[in-house]
């Protein structure tokens, strides 16, 4: 089901490595009328395990990295063997091409994790009913560079964007270091330039490419990389 009415329950499962924030998002999300916690667990396999005994979960609110696990690699799972489950990722890790990658994977909203419960409340709704969620915060996120090391690319939609024939060269360089994370600051101290250009830069390169902000450009990449994954 892909939503809930009072006369049919939404079923949810969290799953996080954390005791006290799993306690809350349960107390938070059961305050809700016709919504349920039907799963709450630490680890992805014991998601899993309940899965393959017959657990049903109509959504999952779900950490992105759980501390030794990967949770691409749960996605990747849950797409693949449970695609009716709506996915609900909540993540420190605001970095934009990050979660363009799980919005590309199959996602259906993304929230930080310090955002407050009532916050969560409202993305599980907009999650459940259908809809993509982005939080407020997550449309003006300005990324850090030490949250993931910069990561290698094969070809795909991330250097299309970049290789973009109306950017200038310095537009190019300052659009990658973006995709790598790196805040404006952080750009122009590796630059040697001001934060004044560098903005202007960016603000630049994204008028070219047709988007406004950050959350734009992770749905051009979403967009982009689906398209180039359906050509093969």
């Amino acid at each position: 089901m892909s939503a809930s009415t009072h006369d049919t329950p939404l079923c949810i499962a969290l799953l996080d490595s954390h005791e006290l924030v799993r306690y809350a998002l349960r107390t938070r999300i059961e305050q809700e009328p016709a919504w349920t916690v039907t799963g709450v667990f630490e680890h992805p396999g014991e998601m899993l395990d309940a899965l393959a005994h017959g657990a049903s979960f109509d959504l999952v609110v779900m950490n992105h990295v759980l501390d030794t696990h990967n949770g691409v690699d749960l996605v990747c799972t849950l797409r693949a063997n449970f695609p009716a489950i709506r996915i609900l990722v909540c993540s420190e890790y605001e970095r934009a091409d990050t979660i363009a990658r799980l919005f590309r994977l199959g996602v259906n909203g993304f929230i930080g994790r310090t955002q407050s419960l009532d916050d969560h409340v409202e993305a599980v709704r907009k999650v459940a009913t259908g809809n993509t969620y982005f939080s407020a915060r997550v449309m003006g996120i300005k990324p850090t560079a030490d949250v993931f090391a910069p990561q290698p690319r094969g070809p795909g939609a991330a250097p299309a964007l970049v290789a973009h024939p109306d950017l200038t060269a310095r537009e190019r360089v300052v659009l990658e270091h973006c995709l790598q994370g790196l805040s404006i600051a952080q750009i122009a101290d590796q630059m040697a330039r001001s934060y004044k250009t560098i903005s202007s830069q960016k603000q630049s390169a994204y008028r070219k490419l047709g988007v406004r902000n950050d959350a734009e450009l992770i749905a051009m990449l979403s967009r982009n990389d689906r398209a180039l994954l359906d050509r093969y």
